[in-house]
């Protein structure tokens, strides 16, 4: 329970082998911003990558004697 207070910031990135010549849906996101997305069925493989990048906060206070 005490990770979920000290977790560190986390970008995640999924890129899909051949999402680009799938099916495409439209979501809308925010008041006026939409992205499309691939659409997969239920059974299907999936392949592709997933990056990780950590974003990590380092506090220098100097050296003290």
């Amino acid at each position: 329970m005490a990770s979920y207070f000290f977790a560190q910031p986390v970008d995640v990135e999924i890129r899909l082998e051949g999402e680009e010549n799938r099916k495409q849906v439209e979501v809308k996101l925010e008041k006026d911003r939409k992205e499309a997305y691939p659409v997969y069925y239920d059974g299907e493989p999936v392949t592709g990558q997933v990056r990780a990048t950590f974003t990590f906060v380092v506090w220098y206070c100097g050296l003290h004697r």
